[in-house]
């Protein structure tokens, strides 16, 4: 179920974001598993590409992968056990209590909350678990992270669609209708090439709205500035991301 009410921040960009977005630590997945209350059906809203859907598809019998974008659930990975489908975050046509847990990777500051959080509270068991987690930011050394601060990341800030600031802060604000439970505390690190960071920021949805009022190149200017410092393009190095998880159970107390 989708309509035309919510944030399409991607699909223009549904490609470079299948290319672009980094993938999870698997240690996520497993202790999501463990914080059910069955490994029998997880929900992974707001799906984009398939990224985490794909990660907890070997932790969970079936993984229900939604998406309001048609665009980005065409970009999909197959897997035997993960079934794709278009539906809003604040309104599906899943039965009531039909989940061990609800996933949400890098998405839900594009959400209604509220809504969200009630139909999240509608299609979780008793015990199942919501988790949400969100990236942004990140660290290389100070030389390139000086450099991709003022060629790149200060010239689109102000071009941020809103609720990009509710990602920044980690989730730390956010209410919803269920009991918060402590998640853990992950390292998010990347081995990347000069070019697969390139990947990752040209899929960010400020350069596309940066772009349509400036036009194309910052991101080759910035990576151009980038590269003396780099060394080889295709050299690997490790791009520590600021990554943030919360959680939240369906405790009948709190319903």
């Amino acid at each position: 179920m989708a309509d035309d009410n919510f944030s399409d921040h991607f699909s223009a960009l549904s490609g470079a974001y299948a290319r672009g977005r980094p993938g999870y630590p698997p240690a996520l997945y497993e202790w999501i598993a463990r914080a059910s209350p069955g490994r029998e059906r997880v929900w992974d809203c707001a799906t984009g590409n398939g990224q985490a859907a794909v990660g907890l598809s070997a932790c969970f019998d079936e993984v229900c992968a939604t998406d309001a974008s048609r665009d980005q659930v065409a970009n999909g990975q197959a897997r035997v056990n993960v079934r794709y489908s278009v539906e809003l975050a604040e309104q599906t046509s899943f039965p009531s209590a039909y989940f061990d847990a609800v996933t949400v990777a890098q998405a839900m500051h594009w959400f209604r909350i509220d809504a969200f959080g009630r139909e999240v509270a509608r299609v979780l068991r008793r015990d199942g678990v919501l988790v949400a987690w969100t990236y942004g930011f990140f660290h290389i050394s100070p030389g390139i992270d000086a450099l991709i601060e003022r060629e790149f990341f200060e010239p689109v800030e102000a071009y941020w669609p809103d609720g990009a600031e509710v990602a920044w802060s980690g989730y730390r604000d956010v209410e919803l209708p269920l009991l918060p439970v402590e998640a853990p505390e992950l390292p998010m690190v990347c081995d990347w090439s000069l070019l697969e960071l390139a990947a990752y920021l040209g899929s960010w949805s400020a350069l596309r709205y940066y772009s349509e009022r400036h036009g194309g190149g910052l991101l080759e200017r910035a990576l151009e500035q980038v590269e003396p410092l780099w060394g080889d393009p295709a050299r690997r190095r490790a791009v520590n991301m600021d990554f943030a998880v919360r959680a939240w159970r369906n405790a009948a107390s709190v319903i």
